[in-house]
């Protein structure tokens, strides 16, 4: 279904569940529908879509062939990806990025808050 949809369904009291993304951004909501009444809804997602880069000095170019890995807060992996930008929809919360180039790991952790899109840039270089 998309956003401003309208649907006919019988009246009864429904189980909705929102997905922003394919990863963690998930909403609920129980909705009544009364007979012969529009019922309208919104769900809002505290999200945010994220993108991801390599780099060896911030604002720099992206670098190619990184394996990327995204972990919750509690270790959990819930993101994998072989490229030099990519992109996801994470919920609120605190991550680790891990950036995998060759032999070499660099990591960064970062905070989601919901709203405009994220750039995240994992540097080569620790100060």
């Amino acid at each position: 279904m998309q956003a401003n949809e309208i649907v006919t369904i019988n009246s009864g009291t429904y189980h909705v569940v929102s997905h922003f993304g394919a990863i963690n951004a998930v909403v609920r909501a129980d909705l009544q529908v009364e007979p012969g009444q529009l019922t309208d809804a919104t769900l809002y997602h505290s999200a945010s879509r994220v993108s991801f880069k390599l780099v060896s000095e911030a604002g720099g170019e992206a670098i190619a062939d990184v394996d990327w890995t995204i972990k919750t807060s509690d270790g959990a992996t819930i993101f994998t990806e072989l490229g030099a930008f990519p992109t996801t929809v994470l919920a609120e919360g605190t991550y680790l990025v891990l950036a995998k180039q060759g032999d070499r790991v660099f990591n960064r952790e970062f905070e989601v808050k919901p709203g405009p899109p994220q750039d995240i840039e994992v540097l080569t270089t620790a100060f």
